[in-house]
């Protein structure tokens, strides 16, 4: 099974799924990040007084770290590249450096075309017609 050829677009062998854009969606409310940023800040800035001061750096680094990884997990943190897509053109991709598997939505492009799709929360979704296609997160959780 490892020796079998890949299809490409430019071999004779079909694709074995349409093409499709894969979407994360954030498996938890905004808020909270939100509160851990600015709560953080002050809880920090306010031990900084009374710690000593290697504790006080240690305490700054977790949290610096911590607002590092609540960005790096944010569906919307992507990496940008170029791929050739099924017609053999060059199409710009944005992957998510990571991605929840229980948040993926794959929409295939022909539904997105003839807009057959819907949001669960009823709202426009600007990513759905920005002309990028999605891909599989970097790092899939």
């Amino acid at each position: 099974m490892a020796d079998q050829e890949t299809p490409t677009p430019h071999s004779n062998k079909p694709f074995l799924h349409p093409p499709s854009n894969v979407y994360y969606t954030r498996p938890y409310s905004f808020f909270w990040p939100g509160v851990f940023i600015f709560v953080g800040a002050f809880a920090c800035a306010g031990l900084t007084d009374t710690a000593s001061r290697g504790t006080s750096i240690l305490l700054w680094t977790v949290y610096l770290l911590g607002i590092l990884i609540l960005i790096a997990i944010d569906p919307l943190c992507v990496w940008e590249c170029q791929a050739v897509d099924e017609n053999g053109r060059s199409v710009p991709v944005r992957r998510p450096l990571v991605g929840f598997r229980s948040c993926e939505q794959v929409v295939p492009l022909e539904g997105l075309e003839q807009r057959l799709y819907r949001t669960e929360d009823g709202e426009d979704q600007p990513r759905l017609r920005d002309g990028y296609r999605y891909g599989l997160a970097f790092v899939r959780i």
